[in-house]
Formats: C-alpha cells, sequence, structure tokens
C-alpha cells in the first residue's frame, strides 16, 4: 500500500507510525512537539482504534496534510503491520502516544542508519542504565543459563516497538498471520525475524526517551497481557522465559520495587494461558502453509 500526498521526498525524511485509541492525555501534545522536533517527518500514520475524544485533531494540528488516518479494531500485532504496511520511505519510527522521545533522538540514529546491516535501532528510556551498545545478532545468543541467572532475558526481550526506528523491508520478514494476532511481544518477533535474516538490531542509550505509562495501569496491562498471544514463545522456550521471570521477580522483591515485582507475578501466573494461545496460533500457521 503506496501512499501518495505529493509532498517533497527528502532522503533523510521518514515515516512514523503512531498506534492510538483515545490518546489525547494530559502529556499527548509533549509527545507530538518533541516529533516534530526532533524527527523530518514525511508520512505521520496514525492506526488508530476509532478514538472520540479529539485525538485525530490534535495530531492534525501538529501535522496538517502529512497526516495519513487508518481506521481499524484490528490487534496489536495487527495494527502494526498495517502500519508498516503503510510505509513509503526507506525508514520508518514507531512512537507510541505516551513517549516523549528527547533531544537529539533522531540525530543520534543517522549514523546507525547508514550501516547497511542494521535493520532496527532502539534507544532506552531516561534514567534506566544501558552503558553501551548492544548488537543483537542471534535469537539463541542472550539465553544460556549463565546469562538468564545474571540479567534475566532483559537483553532481548527489551526490544521496544514503542520507540524504534525501522528498515521498511523488515515487514517483508514477518509472517503476516502470526504477526496480526499477537496481542503483544510483537516488538520482540520483530527483533527475532532481523537478527534470523542476518541482520543486526541495535540497542543504544544514546537515543533516549520519557514513558508516561502509570505504574497501575502498567499493571492492569501486564495481567491483559499476560494471557493473551505473546510473539516472545516464537523464540524462547517456556521454562527459560519463566525462569527469567522468576528472577526478576525475586530481584525486585529485594530491591522493594513492588509494582516491578507484581508485574513478574502477573507474568508467572498468565504465561501459561500465553503460551499456550500463541502455541495455537503456529499451528494454525503450519496448517494454512499446508
Amino acid at each position: 500500500m503506496k501512499i501518495s500526498t505529493g509532498l517533497p521526498m527528502s532522503a533523510k525524511s521518514i515515516d512514523v507510525v503512531m498506534l492510538t485509541k483515545n490518546s489525547n492525555k494530559w502529556y499527548f501534545r509533549r509527545v507530538l512537539a518533541a516529533i516534530k522536533r526532533e524527527i523530518p517527518v514525511h508520512h505521520f500514520i496514525v492506526v488508530d482504534g476509532y478514538s472520540t475524544d479529539g485525538t485525530i485533531d490534535v495530531i492534525r494540528e501538529f501535522f496538517g496534510n502529512r497526516v495519513v488516518v487508518i481506521k481499524t479494531d484490528a490487534p496489536l500485532g495487527g495494527a502494526r503491520y498495517i502500519g508498516m504496511k503503510a510505509v513509503d520511505t526507506e525508514w520508518f519510527a514507531f512512537i507510541d502516544s505516551d513517549v516523549e522521545i528527547l533531544p537529539g533522538w533522531f540525530k543520534q540514529a543517522l549514523k546507525y542508519m547508514e550501516n547497511r546491516k542494521i535493520w532496527g535501532i532502539q534507544g532506552g528510556f531516561s534514567g534506566r542504565s544501558e552503558t553501551r551498545d548492544i548488537l543483537l545478532k542471534s535469537p539463541r545468543l542472550y539465553f544460556s543459563l549463565h546469562v538468564i541467572l545474571r540479567h534475566g532475558i532483559v537483553k532481548f526481550y527489551g526490544a521496544d516497538t514503542s520507540y524504534v526506528i525501522l528498515r521498511r523491508c523488515v515487514v517483508d520478514l514477518v509472517d503476516p498471520y502470526t504477526f496480526y494476532h499477537l496481542d503483544c511481544g510483537e516488538d520482540a518477533y520483530i527483533a527475532w525475524k532481523i537478527v534470523e535474516s542476518g541482520h543486526l538490531y541495535v540497542k543504544t542509550s544514546k537515543m533516549l526517551a520519557r514513558h508516561y505509562a502509570m505504574p497501575r495501569l502498567a499493571l492492569v496491562k501486564s495481567f491483559y497481557r499476560s494471557i493473551r498471544r505473546n510473539g516472545i514463545f516464537y523464540a524462547v522456550p517456556y521454562s527459560e522465559y519463566t525462569l527469567s521471570n522468576l528472577i526478576r521477580l525475586l530481584t525486585s522483591f529485594y530491591r522493594r520495587d513492588v509494582f516491578t515485582a507484581l508485574t513478574y507475578l502477573i507474568n508467572i501466573m498468565g504465561s501459561a494461558i500465553s503460551y499456550l494461545r500463541t502455541k495455537r496460533t503456529l499451528l494454525s500457521t503450519k496448517l494454512l502453509k499446508t
């Protein structure tokens, strides 16, 4: 699906894809202002879940005729897939409606975009420590028992589509049926497909963002997502996922981080359902291909 509005195309301009559903919160204008300040936007593609709070009107205030709106009630993976198919620049950015990218975000990404081997570039959230760039090269590389005990699976599971720059051709790597039906873990699924294809996914602390999600809301989302189809189970054995979450649960309790500990506890309790749902989706995919 190609979109043409007659706008001049710059070699450095990129499409921005944002998923929205009644996203017009107190911080929303800050999120949009940051995108306008930091990114040379070609098209602003909004995949909207039928918002009724003026979300689309606010976006048009900032980006005018660059805005392309696609209405859908598709699941999370489906909404992202629809947005990816609408992109018509070599690179594009997924920016969530509650994530404010900080000064220098896109400028730092440019040097990575010049490397033909890199197909994904992700920053970090302000206040969280990432001491160096991490190149994800293999879906299995970071899942030895030693690494799990020391780090959990954060080095890989930390792939995050809420603030990431991807090559447009990444959409050709994912299985449409599988990706469309994911309710969570679609970020990890994209990263795995990139490295499985022989390319690189970079995580760097040089591109920072601020996340406005509230802890209590995160718990609600964690409960919902823990029982839905999770893309992480396409590459990580259930036993490793559970072991990692258990270690991070104990670590959070030790640090007296109650909300984070509850999140991991919910993941452990609901992940069996999520795992079975994901396996059912995978089986359906195989049956469709035969």
